[in-house]
């Protein structure tokens, strides 16, 4: 009753009868498109931003023009506390930090809002004709991506094991002080070497500060691509089975072990899921590892393994933040996220749980998770409405992947950090709201 009262209050805004909403979709679809020169131009610190900005801006003229109610979903008030949340904790610990954390702290902070500027604009514009369009665009960005991975794939086996330049934008680095991710963002770094298998070995790292977020990013590529073959039934197609072997190429060269794992239980826990008696399915599913677990212990120690290096600074950093939490205010946190000479990178980093704790606190920590949870509630509530449609199963099928792998990546990296990776990921969210808001 809830449900229908809101939808009958709520004009539909459909394309078809206003095409500049249409061409709000095309701007967002474009915009995605011009990911790799805004890499190439070290604007990626910026753009998504502006992006999404300009986007909602401009929807927000078009309703108020066309004299349009704003859909708003309980999604968006529990994300919009989450950033109250974030926004409290920065100012109450502001005065005992250092400016430049401050700024950082503030940086971070963007990203959850461009995600509910993002949410709340595509959730607005959705319609199932815009959908595949949707698809395409993650698709296109996706072919780009698996030809430059089998281009350096190429420069790998030609002998070259690094491959960094500077972007034009470089020299505003030194404005931001000896920041990691400011640095990171404003460098072309396709090749470089590291450490895995007791080898140097060149890592791959496209459109993002850093190869985990191409790992990352990969995953989402390749759900995408699932998706939208099935969408046009070319899963036999010569140009489908090249762009899956590229992108596979892709995120096996990246060394980004948590992204495989993503991938791997995203796509297996939705085909559990999708079945009709999945409950079933779940408990033999988990009698299964748990027959395997002395097999699973000691695949997990080699996968630990491959990057041994990498492994032990994670655990250190890890110890390390939770030691900073002793005595602190468990309620908001830490606000800022203090520089230690021993790491890279900040405490409470490479773990978006970690570090929500360790800047919010129980604050911060719970409003996350019910943001998550109410995504996957959400998402499989509308299992029974979209069997019956096949073009809205696969959707429904490709955001289950989408949202059940970030929340595995999300555990060994931030996701307010890589920007194109944080654009993706929101943009689903709230291409999802949307799409329930048609099916319900």
């Amino acid at each position: 009753m809830v449900i229908r009262h809101i939808k009958s209050k709520i004009k539909l805004i459909s394309p078809e009868a206003h095409p500049v909403l249409s061409g709000l979709m095309r701007s967002w679809g474009w915009g995605l498109a011009f990911a790799p020169a805004a890499w190439f131009l070290g604007l990626n610190l910026v753009y998504y931003h502006l992006l999404a900005l300009i986007c909602f801006v401009s929807l927000i003229h078009i309703c108020s023009f066309q004299n349009h109610t704003l859909y708003i979903s309980t999604l968006c008030f529990t994300l919009f506390i989450f950033s109250l949340t974030y926004i409290s904790s920065i100012i109450i610990h502001a005065p005992s930090g250092e400016g430049s954390r401050m700024i950082a702290a503030f940086y971070n902070l963007s990203y959850w809002i461009m995600g509910l500027v993002l949410i709340i604009f595509l959730s607005n514009i959705y319609t199932d004709e815009l959908a595949e369009k949707f698809l395409a665009a993650l698709n296109r960005l996706a072919i780009v991506s698996g030809w430059i991975a089998m281009a350096a794939v190429i420069c790998q086996l030609a002998g070259m094991q690094t491959l960094v330049f500077e972007t034009p934008l470089y020299g505003i680095g030194r404005v931001f002080g000896d920041t990691v991710l400011v640095n990171n963002s404003l460098i072309i770094s396709i090749l470089q070497p590291d450490w895995f298998i007791s080898l140097w070995r060149p890592r791959f790292n496209l459109f993002s500060p850093y190869p985990t977020a191409t790992g990352g990013l990969f995953v989402l590529f390749l759900f995408a691509a699932f998706a939208y073959a099935s969408q046009r039934r070319q899963f036999k197609s010569l140009s489908f089975i090249v762009l899956v072997l590229s992108l596979f190429t892709g995120l096996a060269m990246t060394l980004a072990r948590s992204s495989c794992i993503a991938f791997i239980i995203g796509l297996g826990a939705v085909l559990i899921l999708e079945r009709r008696r999945s409950f079933l399915w779940i408990l033999i599913a988990a009698f299964v590892l748990l027959a395997c677990v002395p097999l699973l212990e000691k695949l997990f120690e080699i996968f630990l393994g491959l990057r041994e290096g990498s492994t032990e600074t994670r655990a250190d950093l890890y110890h390390q933040s939770l030691g900073q939490l002793e005595g602190a205010d468990w309620v908001f946190g830490l606000g800022l996220k203090p520089r230690e000479t021993a790491f890279s990178y900040p405490l409470g980093s490479h773990s978006t749980y970690l570090s929500i704790i360790f800047r919010m606190g129980i604050l911060g920590i719970f409003f996350f998770v019910l943001f998550q949870i109410q995504i996957l509630w959400r998402w499989f509530q509308l299992k029974s409405i979209v069997i019956q449609k096949r073009s809205r199963f696969i959707l429904w099928r490709f955001f289950g992947t989408v949202f059940i792998g970030m929340l595995i990546w999300m555990a060994t990296e931030d996701i307010d950090a890589p920007q194109l990776l944080c654009f993706v990921y929101f943009s689903c969210i709230g291409f999802f709201e949307g799409f329930r808001r048609i099916c319900l």
